[in-house]
């Protein structure tokens, strides 16, 4: 359970720079919450209809029906909402990285690529001329 909570906040410090994100987290939630209560009315249905040696009435079947409708649409209004959320969260941070390679001095930047250059995996010493001239563009 504390997991859930730990996502949870993850979720909304993510997100706070995002227009009606709490209301958005809101509606993810409740909806999860009444989803997961359908579904456990869903089986508790099917259970008081298996175990009842009479023919199903007219409401057990209207319930069943409601239930399962009930399940599908509230699953399905939850993950898009939370689908919709995500990618405004990665536009955000995004955006927020871009800000900030776009503030950071040319020579921090021209450091940090020499610094990558120098630190090149294996193959790429394999075609070390190409190394070279990459990190000989870069200086």
């Amino acid at each position: 359970m504390t997991e859930l909570f730990k996502v949870v906040i993850l979720l909304v410090r993510l997100s706070k720079n995002i227009a009606h994100s709490s209301t958005l987290v809101a509606i993810i939630i409740i909806t999860g919450l009444i989803s997961g209560v359908s579904y456990t009315l869903l089986i508790a249905t099917i259970n008081s209809t298996l175990n009842n040696a009479g023919k199903p009435r007219a409401t057990l079947v209207l319930t069943f029906a409601a239930l399962c409708l009930a399940v599908a649409s509230l699953r399905f209004v939850s993950g898009a909402v939370l689908v919709h959320l995500m990618k405004k969260v990665m536009m955000s941070l995004r955006l927020d990285l871009s800000r900030k390679i776009l503030n950071a001095p040319l020579r921090l930047l021209e450091n940090m690529v020499l610094t990558d250059c120098l630190r090149c995996s294996p193959v790429m010493y394999q075609v070390l001329p190409m190394h070279t001239f990459f990190c000989r563009c870069y200086v």
